[in-house]
């Protein structure tokens, strides 16, 4: 008889010795209650059994610290790794698929999913770059996670009309991922974070549907019902409630139920005393720092800790936006959903046509303000080129008449928030590129744009550093860099006297927050590459090409921006990936805000039939509907859709792009980017 001792003090300084042995009758069916395996914590204060498993995991419990470890999981604290304790507002993390023993997973129809990211599966961008060190993840191991997370998103939007909370972030976040991996170059052990998040939110999502099936589309089962065989291949949880055990075992799920020894009595069946089983996990932080991101205590605080919605990247210190954005950074609140009377298109044109002489509808709030001034507020004289004009240049792509027109339609006159000041631009003016007369220059800035592109958008895609102080002087000398960068570590405070040296500092200083410094390279020698074209000149026919998606990149993370000013988030990652799923409806709905791919025809809001563009100009609106400054008519505006007469959906695209253009002068002071066609024409 193999058995185990158990010490545990009561009664003052009196300790007692409990034997723990195998015992009842060993033919009997095992009730919730028995044990197939039993063992004492490691504490020895707790018994420690499991009526349907024929093991015993170390128990998560107590004061634990979450780290990242060298594979982008957390050790034996990771739900998706190890056996967690059961809470009642995460229980489907019992139905968590894990890796098969001695990891033959290849069975399974999603093996990718345990799958570590290897050194071999990083390839290196095809191009020059100013940053050296990024990559993706080869295409073959990407195609093997794609394939899984569609499947599964097809099968929650069937399942699902209108998702819960947390299905609908962790189906979103496994997209995002995913997506991110496919299209955003990042280092190499960024790669293994992504790919260890698109596996975290893929194992949760199905453990959510197989959760849901079980005990919700299934409430007759019986908690009393003895299943024929276990699940081994889920996770199971550990609990001290009978009810969860009996929930658990009645549906298959491994189950450990955690006693005081007292609560151990005569009649609980043991078959068998076994040790405590540790598990086989990455416990080294390898190019991880091992920081803590939480400490406390072991539970569902612990587990959330875990969860960032895959915006997980451990090269950025800080980025343009934080997952929950201060209040003193974004002026703007969340608007109340207040029931709207939605208005018929005759009526909203009636209405329209019934106020001829207002361009841009004031919002309550604005009708309500005191007026201060008996004269026309005053409108900044035009310095320079006049932004809120169309430049004209051969490589400039083909206007949209209707966004062109909102631009000058712009009333500039409207007071600005008091103290507030102009934004600076997230990526270059496309008129700035354009900008000099020279064209030799005009080409050195598109060629150094193509070189800071990728190292750009990867400070781009991180919520959590501001970028929005960049000036335009500082992009114009980012743009001219001849390879002559200035290190601001390396001068003395008298070589940084000058207004061009210490810009040229700022540049290397905004690359090194995120990059070593080794590892930014101003002088880029080697072939650049743009959407699987190489040069080293830019050709003139590919020159309005890379303005167009400029453009394009302008508007996005501008509206993205504007949309955080309006609506910070107080809420965390969940508010975030939310933001990017309303944004990226506009463009590819792909969950990605970056342009992934060149249009191959007129689409989207550049698409040339008015009911070709009603999708993405419905999803824009839905956005503005979260704006407190949002034109009145816009929400009381029936949805669009293909469905929707072709003027009425040129009416409310004009009123869309004005309202948008208007808001976005009244929060940055300055003239937005707006999207242009791609130019066909000029291939």
């Amino acid at each position: 008889m193999f058995s185990c001792e158990c010490l545990f003090s009561s009664m003052g300084d009196r300790t007692l010795r409990f034997q723990l042995e195998v015992q009842g009758d060993p033919n009997v069916t095992l009730s919730f209650n028995d044990a197939l395996v039993a063992a004492v914590s490691e504490d020895g204060g707790w018994i420690i059994t499991s009526p349907n498993v024929g093991f015993i995991p170390r128990p998560i419990i107590g004061l634990v610290e979450v780290r990242l470890r060298e594979d982008g999981r957390y050790g034996e604290v990771d739900p998706i790794q190890w056996p967690q304790l059961f809470d009642e507002r995460l229980p489907h993390y019992a139905m968590i698929p894990r890796c098969a023993k001695d990891g033959q997973f290849n069975m399974h129809p999603a093996p990718a999913m345990w799958l570590n990211a290897k050194d071999s599966d990083f390839v290196p961008c095809g191009g020059g770059s100013m940053v050296e060190g990024l990559g993706f993840l080869r295409s073959v191991a990407v195609e093997a996670l794609e394939k899984p997370v569609d499947h599964l998103s097809k099968l929650v939007t069937t399942v699902f009309k209108q998702r819960p909370s947390r299905l609908a972030f962790t189906e979103m976040s496994m997209r995002h991922a995913c997506t991110r991996l496919r299209h955003c170059p990042a280092t190499r052990r960024d790669i293994i974070l992504q790919v260890a998040e698109v596996q975290r939110y893929y194992l949760e999502t199905l453990a959510y549907l197989n959760w849901h099936a079980e005990f919700v589309d299934n409430p007759l089962a019986s908690p009393d019902a003895v299943p024929i065989t276990v699940a081994d291949d889920l996770m199971g949880a550990l609990t001290t409630d009978p009810g969860v055990v009996q929930k658990l075992m009645s549906a298959g799920i491994p189950v450990w139920y955690f006693r005081r020894p007292s609560q151990m009595t005569q009649g609980v069946v043991i078959r068998r005393v076994v040790g405590i089983s540790t598990p086989n996990v990455k416990t080294e932080h390898g190019m991880y720092h091992g920081v803590p991101i939480y400490t406390g205590s072991a539970g569902y605080r612990h587990l959330i800790a875990m969860g960032r919605g895959g915006h997980t990247y451990h090269d950025i210190a800080s980025t343009p936006y934080p997952n929950v954005q201060d209040p003193a950074l974004y002026f703007g609140s969340v608007v109340t959903n207040k029931p709207q009377i939605l208005m018929t298109p005759e009526e909203l044109a009636a209405l329209l046509l019934a106020r001829p002489r207002s361009p841009m509808p004031m919002s309550n709030s604005a009708r309500s303000r005191p007026r201060t001034h008996t004269q026309p507020y005053y409108i900044p004289p035009v310095r320079g080129r006049d932004k809120f004009v169309e430049l004209e240049h051969a490589y400039m792509p083909p206007v949209i008449e209707i966004w062109a027109e909102a631009l000058t339609s712009v009333n500039r006159a409207r007071p600005r928030q008091s103290g507030s000041r102009q934004w600076g631009y997230w990526t270059p003016e496309p008129a700035l590129v354009l900008g000099p007369t020279a064209p030799m220059r005009v080409a050195r800035y598109i060629r150094n744009w193509v070189a800071a592109r990728e190292p750009w958008l990867y400070l781009l895609e991180i919520p959590t550093i501001s970028l929005e102080d960049i000036k335009t002087q500082t992009w114009r000398t980012l743009l001219n860099n001849e390879g002559d960068l200035i290190d601001a570590e390396e001068l003395s405070f008298d070589e940084l006297t000058t207004r061009a040296a210490k810009t040229k500092a700022e540049v290397v200083h905004v690359f090194g927050r995120v990059f070593e410094k080794e590892r930014v390279n101003p002088q880029v020698t080697r072939q650049l590459a743009w959407f699987g074209h190489r040069f080293d000149v830019v050709p003139a026919t590919l020159a309005p090409q890379i303005i167009w998606e400029l453009h394009e990149l302008g508007f996005r993370y501008e509206l993205l921006a504007l949309d955080r000013h309006f609506v910070p988030n107080q809420k965390g990652p969940a508010e975030e990936i939310l933001r990017e799923e309303l944004i990226s409806a506009i463009f590819s709905g792909n969950g990605a805000i970056r342009v992934t791919s060149l249009p191959t025809f007129d689409c989207g809001l550049a698409a040339r039939k008015p009911k070709d563009r009603a999708a993405s100009l419905e999803a824009l609106r839905k956005v503005m509907l979260r704006w407190t400054p949002c034109p009145p008519l816009l929400r009381k505006a029936q949805p669009l859709s293909r469905m929707s007469e072709d003027d009425y959906i040129s009416m409310m695209e004009r009123y869309i792009a004005r309202g948008y253009t208007q808001c976005f002068y009244d929060a940055s002071g300055r003239a937005p980017i707006v999207p242009h066609r791609f130019p066909f024409m000029l291939i």
